[in-house]
């Protein structure tokens, strides 16, 4: 969990730096002229420069110092929302953190005297022509031969491919790697696809130029000349701008559509996981010494929980390694999977409400958690097909005799998606890898209940296997069911507002810049439009010229941001498929996953187009009026 609220933090920093620098760029690029009139005047550019420097500082620490405090404000209200779900018994309050709040400080004051000097520096460097012309130039390309354009932009193709095969071959056999991840590979993932879409960008203007020539009866129609010159000059000069947003609103779209995933995940993976009202497992993962004995009595522990209150059910058992050496079997995809008594598989079921099962003396049986492994996979294990060998008595698997239904953690081995079900007398000799007990009660545990239990329990298994703890670890496991549908419900609630208010924050900020674009470009082109309309062009020609225009700048990074969005989905479904059609076979998984989210993001995106392209529109039309 630290280590994702690390990367989105790293996300929003970046973003925000970005932000910063832009707006910085834009404000200079558009006060230049303001800035040749003071020195025109008389006045020291330094002295320019310093006034900029801090005109900039204060409306940048006040900023900071309102969003702090609007922090506050909506870290309380939050707070309150989950006291009040879950009917807490903990008092509101304005919690005020100095140390986050000091480390806020410090970030935005090192980011605005830092772009702050640059920009003293920049200001000082200029000369007065520069300042008086500025805000009309546009970057040049830097690249003007078409076939290297043309290069650069089937390379930076060939880039995001690899990025998206990349992505796809992660999520899609994400089942298979069991979690396995290396952060060099997906650094190198990102910074494949950043730069690709950087040189896709760079170059597609040249693809606009080619289609330019090729097509002339379009382009020389009307005043398409005029719409496809500008567009061309435009990307020209916002390749930077428009790689970044179409960075960010990716991550915003996976952000909007991964926190509403994995809180309706969280829902339906409580149900599984808490079947019992109390849960107890030992592992070994942390046992070095081959020699101790790995079972556990567990009638200390029964004794505590009917005092506390009645019980409805209880079991305890053991599990099995099949040989003595899959003891050192630790790797996480290579754990073994382990066997486990008729008997106590029988009553496991009869407690949870199912019939018992027969086995004759040379069959097993295999429960699976179909979340882990299907039932293709479990029958083209080598020992399903070739028979299972224990204690030199050669068994073979029925196809009947497979089992899916819900029984808690407990009953599998880590990383193990099924556990071998035997005779018990074939389990005489073996090995015990873990021991679990299993507890319904006739009434839950109070939250008071359930954090008593669990200190009892860490206090009576440090007494009585003390060897088991030679590497400071706790290889003891406590569920209990109302512990884990508090937490549930927290963290369930907390991943749903932090994808939703990062997705909201990160697209807010694209379409604040792309806003800003269309409207300053609205004001620059007024002589343009009205160079046009003098000309005998149609107002209504023009219009449509101007829709066009800001349709395809602003769609044109969330388009491309779409493109990765839909490998990613597609990826994703082809990764989790097992899940998703265990905890979602009525279809609620498209609606909760991706149907609400999405529709918040058109919503905030159709209300800033449509903002920016009647604003636009004013802007020409009250021009030509005058």
């Amino acid at each position: 969990m630290y280590i994702q609220l690390e990367g989105i933090s790293f996300i929003v920093s970046f973003t925000i730096i970005f932000l910063v620098i832009y707006i910085n760029n834009f404000i200079i690029k558009k006060r230049t002229k303001e800035f040749a009139i003071y020195t025109i005047l008389g006045m020291n550019q330094k002295i320019i420069s310093l006034l900029f420097f801090i005109e900039n500082a204060i409306i940048g620490m006040l900023s900071v110092m309102l969003g702090c405090l609007l922090g506050i404000l909506i870290s309380f209200s939050l707070r309150g929302l989950i006291i009040n779900s879950f009917e807490l018994r903990i008092m509101n309050k304005v919690m005020f953190n100095f140390n986050t709040f000091t480390k806020t400080i410090i970030f935005y004051l090192v980011i605005f005297i830092v772009v702050g000097l640059v920009n003293m520096y920049r200001i000082n460097k200029l000369k007065i022509i520069d300042l008086l012309l500025n805000h009309r130039k546009n970057e040049e390309l830097k690249i003007k031969n078409k076939i290297i354009q043309l290069a650069i932009f089937i390379l930076s193709i060939g880039m995001c491919i690899y990025a998206f095969s990349s992505i796809y071959e992660y999520l899609g056999n994400y089942s298979q790697v069991k979690g396995e991840t290396h952060s060099i590979d997906q650094i190198i993932i990102f910074v494949s696809y950043a730069i690709g879409t950087y040189g896709l960008f760079y170059s597609i203007s040249s693809i606009f130029s080619l289609f330019k020539m090729k097509f002339k009866k379009y382009t020389q129609k009307k005043i398409n000349l005029f719409f496809i010159s500008e567009l061309i000059s435009k990307i020209n000069t916002k390749t930077k701008v428009i790689t970044t947003l179409s960075l960010v609103i990716l991550i915003s779209l996976i952000s909007f559509s991964v926190g509403f995933i994995m809180s309706t995940w969280g829902e339906n993976f409580k149900d599984r996981v808490t079947v019992y009202d109390i849960e107890i497992e030992t592992e070994y993962n942390d046992i070095i010494d081959e020699s101790l004995s790995l079972e556990i009595d567990f009638s200390e522990v029964h004794e505590y929980i009917e005092k506390i209150g009645d019980t409805q059910d209880s079991k305890g058992y053991n599990l099995f390694f099949i040989k003595e050496s899959d003891f050192h079997r630790r790797k996480r995809i290579d754990f073994p999977p382990l066997l486990m008594k008729l008997s106590d598989y029988n009553d496991i079921r009869k407690i949870n409400g199912y019939e018992k099962i027969e086995l004759r003396s040379n069959e097993f049986a295999i429960h699976y958690k179909e979340l882990d492994i299907s039932a293709k996979e479990i029958k083209n294990l080598h020992f399903v097909e070739k028979g299972l060998s224990i204690n030199e008595n050669q068994m073979m698997l029925k196809e009947a005799h497979l089992f899916n239904e819900t029984f808690g953690n407990s009953i599998t081995n880590d990383y193990v998606g099924y556990t071998i079900i035997v005779q018990d007398d074939l389990t005489n000799h073996l090995k015990v890898a873990k021991s679990a007990y299993v507890v319904d009660l006739v009434d839950e545990l109070t939250i008071k209940e359930s954090d008593n239990l669990t200190e009892f329990l860490v206090s009576w298994y440090m007494q009585n296997y003390p060897e088991h703890l030679a590497n400071d670890s706790q290889p003891i496991d406590i569920k209990t069911k109302v512990e884990q549908e508090v937490s549930s419900k927290i963290s369930v609630m907390v991943v749903k507002l932090t994808g939703l208010l990062i997705g909201a924050i990160l697209l807010i900020m694209c379409l604040t810049v792309l806003t800003i674009q269309q409207l300053v470009d609205s004001v620059e082109n007024k002589y343009k439009y009205d160079i046009l309309h003098k000309l005998g062009v149609d107002g209504g020609d023009i219009n449509a010229v101007i829709v066009k225009q800001v349709l395809i700048q602003m769609n044109l990074p969330f388009i491309w941001a779409t493109i990765g969005f839909l490998i990613f989905l597609y990826s994703f479904f082809k990764g989790f498929g097992r899940e998703i059609n265990a905890f979602f076979s009525d279809g609620s998984f498209l609606l909760s996953g991706f149907g609400l989210p999405i529709l918040i993001f058109l919503c905030i995106y159709l209300t800033y187009f449509m903002f920016t392209i009647t604003i636009y529109i004013n802007n020409v039309k009250f021009n030509r009026e005058l």
